[in-house]
């Protein structure tokens, strides 16, 4: 058993393993600035679908962040990345610092998403009887019962050590009711935590969605009211720039070139293989850049490239 919890536990973190990686370089003579970076960036949608999981809740203390490295730990400590200098429209790089726990993990916009609570207990497992001549037994209401299960999370949410779960079946001798269990194999019974009907507190502290974030508040004598954390921030109004993403120095045998894209109007940042030949554009210009109105094997890279940011930008 403690051989599969320890591969369990490795496989669980190679899950989540993002190393800076250098990309294979391509071979062709030109290609995207893209295939410089060392980790992939993800969106919500992105993440969970990969890990499973989903990415914590916006934090708009800090910039949004769409990489993480998972050779980075919470340690005090901060490392020195290299990105795409911003302001060498030629081409260039700069060093960034970043914190070695932020770098650690992500900052996506975007909202978590909790799933709709789904009440276990259906069927009434427990009639009452009132104390007084001719009284009938009948279900009591469904509302009113839990599973042990229901019972021992509330109370461990609620992390009061002097509470603890109370059976109310059989009713307390004198009671003006009394309980008794329909199916004595179920643990669908009436428990209390302290002076709380768990099958009435514990669906309400669910009414937002399974774990939606809060806490237990004490309102009275072992009486606690669950208070939803406000809602989340989602990061769309934040205007603040993506932490940039770590990218790989040129190899020896690169170098950036600007390329015009045919009839668009704009340049884009490349780069070039030295050790490739390049291709004459319909103009006879060298190495794909093109001076009139030719459509050059870059111009199609670029426009690959663009449509890549516009997808990125839209979420997809």
């Amino acid at each position: 058993m403690k051989k599969l919890f320890l591969a369990l536990f490795l496989v669980a973190g190679l899950a989540f393993s993002q190393v800076p990686t250098a990309q294979p370089q391509p071979t062709d003579p030109t290609y995207n600035t893209s295939v410089l970076t060392l980790l992939p960036e993800y969106t919500r949608a992105s993440f969970e679908a990969t890990f499973g999981v989903q990415p914590a809740a916006y934090d708009a203390t800090r910039p949004p962040k769409t990489w993480f490295d998972s050779t980075k730990k919470c340690d005090n400590n901060s490392s020195t990345y290299q990105q795409l200098d911003p302001k060498q429209s030629a081409g260039g790089f700069a060093p960034f610092t970043e914190d070695n726990c932020q770098a650690s993990t992500v900052n996506l916009k975007g909202l978590q998403h909790f799933a709709a609570y789904v009440n276990p207990v259906i069927t009434s497992n427990v009639t009452t009887r009132c104390s007084f001549t001719g009284c009938i037994a009948t279900p009591l209401a469904v509302g009113l019962q839990s599973s042990l299960a229901m019972a021992q999370a509330m109370l461990a949410e609620i992390g009061d050590p002097t509470l603890k779960i109370v059976n109310n079946v059989p009713a307390p001798p004198g009671s003006l009711f009394s309980y008794s269990i329909i199916n004595p194999s179920s643990d669908v019974s009436v428990y209390y935590i302290g002076q709380m009907n768990v099958g009435i507190y514990w669906p309400a502290r669910q009414s937002q969605g399974v774990g939606y974030p809060g806490k237990w508040v004490k309102t009275g004598a072992a009486v606690y009211a669950f208070t939803p954390a406000p809602a989340p921030v989602d990061g769309s109004l934040d205007t603040r720039p993506n932490v940039p993403v770590p990218v790989r120095l040129l190899l020896p045998n690169e170098k950036f070139v600007t390329n015009l894209v045919g009839g668009l109007g704009f340049s884009n940042l490349m780069i070039q293989r030295t050790d490739v030949a390049q291709p004459a554009t319909a103009a006879g210009a060298p190495g794909g850049v093109s001076t009139g109105g030719g459509f050059t094997d870059a111009d199609r890279a670029s426009l690959q490239q663009v449509l890549q940011l516009l997808k990125t930008a839209l979420g997809q």
